[in-house]
């Protein structure tokens, strides 16, 4: 128990996120399934592969969950227990206070990250790209799919007509009132 931390692992949905460049960038091992949580075998590669990395015995406590499947791996560095079912959230460190803290301290990068873009001006430049990076043919096509309709006795793109059946936009009132 020193304290020592792997590289952080982060599980989405998408094999290769359009947010991202290229998994492998990134600063964090990237993992990707359906549900974007752990699996049995995403799991089990990591095992495999921290074992791998280690040069002394270890030590690893683990909870019952049903990711958590060993069978038929042969760990030379790492002994796996596993906690006592129903007890996981009272005597687990994660559990306990790793995770909250980790979650606390991320929310405040993010807020920080957030707030220097607001006070240096870089939202209205960032908000001006990402606007002009919007086009024309995305609008046209955003307002079809709602039901609008271009007029085809007409050759003005301008010109739309109201949907064949009206469209109720009382909730986008109340949300623009929202604000």
């Amino acid at each position: 128990m020193n304290g020592e931390k792997r590289k952080l692992m982060v599980i989405g949905k998408s094999q290769n996120p359009r947010c991202f460049k290229g998994v492998k960038t990134l600063p964090v091992d990237y993992k990707a399934n359906k549900s974007a949580w752990m699996t049995a075998a995403i799991f089990k590669d990591w095992l495999i592969n921290w074992d791998k990395e280690l040069n002394r015995n270890i030590l690893l406590l683990i909870d019952n969950c049903p990711a958590h499947i060993i069978d038929c791996i042969n760990l030379r560095h790492i002994k796996v227990i596993f906690l006592p079912a129903n007890i996981t959230s009272i005597i687990q460190p994660c559990d306990q206070c790793i995770i909250r803290t980790f979650k606390a301290y991320y929310r405040s990068a993010i807020r920080g990250k957030v707030l220097a873009v607001i006070d240096n001006g870089l939202h209205d430049a960032s908000s001006k790209e990402a606007w002009n990076k919007v086009s024309v043919e995305t609008i046209r096509n955003c307002f079809r799919h709602g039901g609008f309709k271009t007029d085809d006795k007409t050759d003005n793109e301008h010109e739309h007509s109201l949907p064949e059946k009206p469209v109720d936009l009382s909730d986008l009132d109340r949300l623009w009132r929202l604000g």
